[in-house]
């Protein structure tokens, strides 16, 4: 019996694509010379979840720059040496970072905010062909007020669905919701 070939690369070997902007961690700051931390972001990018589609890898984050935290996807090419992030626009609140899935030649996304009325799942999609890094929304659900943002999105070639968890308001038990999209 012979060994499948490996197609993982040591540390630092191979192409790469750097998502976020690289910053100094707090650690590596010399307190006498940078005094003032306002603009270091040691974690700066929250990374989220990734897919292989369309000859290429799709990777969700939060990254937060100038002082404000955008939803973003990174349509990266299969070699990784480049790629092209889309803004899906900036988050308010401890934002999760958004949810990808592709529902047939559909790129699907559910980008989690809050406001001071609750939670927001805002849904959407990429559009296809030259114009997938432009994406349109046609659908949000009120995830409503609890201490969870926990939410997922999950699609096959003819469906998607969205699921998060919420307190009924009437039983004031926990709950798990679910929407086609």
């Amino acid at each position: 019996v012979s060994a499948a070939p490996s197609v993982c690369r040591a540390p630092g070997k191979g192409n790469s694509f750097t998502l976020g902007t690289p910053t100094k961690a707090v650690a590596d700051v010399d307190d006498e010379s940078d005094a003032d931390l306002e603009d270091e972001q040691p974690f700066s990018t929250t990374l989220g979840n990734a897919i292989a589609f369309d000859g290429r890898y799709w990777v969700t984050a939060i990254d937060y720059r100038q002082n404000e935290s955008h939803a973003v996807v990174a349509q990266i090419e299969q070699s990784v040496d480049r790629g092209t992030v889309i803004d899906l626009g900036r988050v308010y609140g401890d934002a999760e970072p958004p949810r990808i899935a592709t529902r047939s030649d559909d790129v699907l996304v559910v980008v989690p905010d809050s406001d001071a009325g609750g939670r927001t799942l805002k849904i959407g999609r990429l559009a296809p062909g030259r114009d997938r890094g432009r994406v349109e929304w046609f659908d949000s659900v009120l995830q409503g007020v609890d201490d969870s943002p926990v939410f997922s999105l999950t699609a096959s070639k003819k469906t998607a669905m969205v699921a998060w968890d919420e307190i009924d308001s009437s039983t004031h038990r926990g709950v798990v919701r679910f929407r086609p999209i």
